[in-house]
């Protein structure tokens, strides 16, 4: 294991367990959140496969609340074509990136995959699991690297902005606004 990391939200009551893990397959990213959106309180599993160049290989994301449990399973191919459950969702088509809107966790992914210089931004456009609601979208984003621990994220075409400050391991441990880390290791 190389970081777990414990988060609570500021905006919907939820508290999040993760761990960041190496080996010489990539990196995995897994963690539990435990939520209480307007409907009922929320389980929410999630493990996110990444090949050594940090591009998701795999996710899988199950919620449990009173209505049951719901599985998804996130698979971009080679050509980064996305299947959900083995249906394909072409706004996907092209994605590299996955952004589960539940959690500040995947925003490691781009921070790490561009690896870029301060000063410097990047425009990815990244698949993403809205959360609520769990609808998949193309969401086009911008990470700029202001310095060595601080990103400004921008997505919706410039409509959200925020600023996300990160641990040497490129995991948010602030989310202007949103998500902060209430314990670290």
């Amino acid at each position: 294991m190389i970081r777990s990391i414990v988060w609570t939200s500021e905006r919907i009551p939820s508290t999040e367990y993760a761990v960041l893990d190496e080996d010489l397959n990539g990196f995995t990213l897994r963690g539990v959140v435990i939520c209480s959106p307007s409907d009922g309180p929320m389980r929410i599993d999630y493990h996110v496969l990444l090949n050594p160049r940090w591009e998701t290989t795999s996710v899988s994301v199950t919620t449990t609340n009173s209505e049951g449990v719901r599985d998804f399973i996130i698979v971009p191919d080679a050509s980064h074509n996305w299947h959900v459950n083995g249906q394909e969702i072409p706004a996907y088509r092209g994605c590299i990136d996955i952004d589960l809107g539940f959690s500040p966790v995947t925003n490691t992914l781009p921070i790490r995959r561009l690896g870029l210089k301060v000063g410097h931004s990047a425009d990815v456009e990244a698949a993403w699991l809205q959360y609520p609601g769990f609808a998949f979208v193309r969401l086009p984003q911008r990470y700029t690297h202001l310095s060595e621990q601080t990103y400004i994220y921008e997505s919706q075409n410039g409509g959200f902005r925020a600023q996300l400050d990160i641990d040497e391991h490129g995991l948010v441990e602030t989310y202007e606004g949103i998500w902060r880390t209430a314990a670290i290791s």
